[in-house]
């Protein structure tokens, strides 16, 4: 058994505490000693602790009572269960407002001070964006546009000029600003095709009426019936479903390879020549990754392009790269014996 000042000392709370808790019924000593000091034992020292616990947890003296009142011990679990579930909420709603200011920070990082209409438009998009992504996904699109944004500007200038200039959206001249647009798409989507599906059901949704890089209501209009277009000729040949299996993450790769196919034609190396067949191999791997390694898929992309000039136009592999290639593709054996 304890006396008061011995649990105060022990308990680092004061006998002043200890007395108020004793004059409101709290934590009544079980004992006194025959001089009148107060006597506290086991049952009272566990009772103390689960007092300064649930005091901890922000409840006051009188809410603490009746919860540790006879018969009633067994709402403590679930009171503590329940001020857990609050403090989840309150760290939910601290990430909430910490990532809003994140995403706060990111606009303001452009420096200077943009006009009024400039920060409507970021803020409108902002807001609009986080009811179709997360918001460490909204945070990511406003970065990684800032880094691809000179190149998007200047590719939304191209299809502007093309549609002021009356080149229909349909017209096979656009085909190559419409590869340009999907790879830079793809890019900006890190290659998530489900997140690109979520931004184009936005922006269904919600047109921008006044974009960055130029990018209005119009011109969002014109890209996309250029792009359908493209889509409309392939799925002759491709089901939705085909089309959505392709891997479009592997421009850099095609673009490395016309690259170092078209040196050798600037070297005068003719298809047969054994240095090329590296370069066959490396494009019969690649269209196996476009295709997943679905061999009759791959089939039917090549019979589309063989037979689409639209298509032949708007591809990773130039006229000259793919006439190459092809010469070398039956002058060799591509396959590894």
């Amino acid at each position: 058994m304890l006396k008061v000042g011995e649990l105060a000392r022990r308990s680092g709370l004061t006998v002043r505490t200890l007395h108020h808790y004793d004059s409101i019924g709290l934590l009544q000593p079980s004992a006194r000693s025959e001089s009148g000091y107060r006597l506290y034992g086991d049952a009272d020292i566990e009772r103390l602790h689960a007092i300064q616990a649930l005091r901890g947890m922000g409840l006051s003296l009188a809410e603490i009572g009746p919860l540790l009142g006879e018969g009633d011990r067994a709402q403590v679990p679930a009171l503590v269960a329940r001020q857990i579930a609050q403090l989840d909420e309150q760290i939910e709603r601290s990430q909430r407002l910490r990532e809003q200011l994140v995403l706060t920070q990111t606009l303001l990082a452009r420096g200077g001070r943009p006009p009024p209409e400039d920060w409507l438009a970021g803020l409108l998009l902002m807001n609009t964006c986080q009811q179709y992504f997360s918001p460490e996904e909204t945070r990511r699109l406003f970065e990684d546009w800032r880094r691809l944004e000179a190149d998007s500007t200047a590719l939304i200038g191209e299809f502007c000029q093309a549609r002021e200039g009356g080149v229909p959206a349909d017209d096979i001249e656009l085909q190559p600003l419409v590869r340009r647009w999907m790879r830079l798409t793809m890019r900006w989507m890190r290659g998530d095709e489900a997140m690109l599906d979520r931004w184009r059901q936005m922006r269904r949704a919600h047109p921008p009426t006044r974009g960055g890089g130029g990018l209005d209501a119009p011109t969002l209009h014109y890209i996309e019936q250029a792009v359908q277009a493209r889509l409309d000729v392939l799925m002759r040949y491709l089901s939705p479903e085909d089309i959505d299996r392709l891997d479009k993450t592997l421009d850099d790769a095609w673009d490395d390879l016309v690259e170092r196919i078209m040196l050798l034609v600037r070297q005068g190396t003719t298809p047969g020549d054994p240095a090329v067949r590296p370069l066959v191999r490396e494009w019969f791997d690649l269209m196996g990754r476009l295709t997943r390694h679905d061999d009759a898929l791959r089939a039917r992309l090549i019979e589309a392009h063989s037979r689409e000039p639209f298509l032949r136009a708007g591809a990773a592999m130039t006229p000259a790269a793919r006439e190459f290639i092809q010469q070398a593709i039956a002058a060799l054996d591509p396959h590894p014996t």
